[in-house]
């Protein structure tokens, strides 16, 4: 297997890189031992692909942008080569992460478990580490939640927020040209994961996510799907519009230069427009037709 593995792109040394930079303590002190445990989740089924190697990297870097990248490739070659149990790291990272680290430690690892194939072992490994990390009902929320198979769960059975994306009893609608597709977004303190629940790729800062798929989304990174281009900022306001039931709101008054946006009500506003998981247009006064249309 590990002849196998070193011939992995990825996995390669590259000539001249400089000296590793130390880590800091506190925030990177502990980016060693993830390596080992993304790997040691990876490596349940005794095969690492280049899918699961690029999905761990790709968590990493976004959760660690300082660190030197080619200091994490050669991080994971040693823990690919060198595999620890996943009951001594759950123990180790015990007491190095809050509840919502926790919480978003357990969604990246189930993608791993999700890329490895979701057999039965990978899903029992995935509730003992929980477990032994001091939180066995996030992880019992995780996979209800990702298996599917016990209907639709409710918001508030889950400790992650959840925003759905669709065509039908969707939180957000998508267009009439995206009808194939269909995706969930996970976000846990500053973690957000998107899922592909659809037939259709999703496309995310111009990387294919296939159906059943998970990619994190980072800032300045769109989401794109027929007949809309999601920002990072999109996705934000409506994961808090749902978290806070809040309707930010602009009025439309009429001028000779047309329609106005004012964030204040006046004599002259014709509409109140509220934004939230969908939009409403309430008129304020009777105007002429020609000034309705926005």
């Amino acid at each position: 297997m590990l002849q196998r593995l070193r011939k992995l792109p990825w996995l390669q040394v590259l000539p001249g890189v400089g000296r590793i930079r130390a880590l800091r303590p506190g925030t990177d002190a502990h980016v060693g031992v993830l390596v080992d445990a993304f790997a040691a989740f990876a490596l349940l089924d005794a095969e690492l692909s280049t899918l699961e190697a690029d999905l761990i990297l790709d968590m990493l870097r976004s959760a660690f942008p300082e660190v030197d990248h080619g200091w994490l490739g050669r991080r994971l070659q040693k823990a690919v080569r060198n595999p620890r149990p996943l009951q001594g790291l759950a123990i180790e990272l015990k007491n190095k992460f809050d509840d919502t680290g926790k919480l978003a430690l357990g969604l990246q690892l189930f993608t791993l478990v999700d890329a490895a194939g979701r057999s039965e072992r990978n899903r029992t490994s995935f509730e003992v580490f929980m477990r032994r990390l001091g939180q066995p009902a996030y992880g019992t929320a995780i996979l209800r939640e990702m298996r599917g198979d016990a209907g639709e769960v409710p918001d508030d059975e889950l400790p992650f927020e959840r925003l759905i994306f669709g065509r039908e009893q969707a939180d957000v609608l998508l267009p009439p040209a995206a009808a194939e597709h269909e995706f969930r977004v996970y976000r846990a303190g500053d973690l957000i994961l998107v899922r592909n629940t659809g037939v259709a790729p999703l496309w995310i800062r111009g990387r294919s996510v296939q159906s059943g798929a998970f990619l994190r989304m980072r800032e300045r990174q769109p989401l794109v799907v027929p007949g809309w281009v999601l920002s990072h900022e999109d996705v934000v306001f409506f994961l808090d519009a749902k978290r806070t039931g809040s309707t930010p709101t602009i009025y439309l008054e009429t001028g000779e230069a047309g329609l106005t946006a004012e964030r204040t009500r006046s004599r002259q506003s014709a509409l109140r427009v509220s934004f939230g998981l969908e939009a409403r247009v309430e008129a304020l006064r009777r105007t002429a037709r020609r000034c309705l249309r926005i």
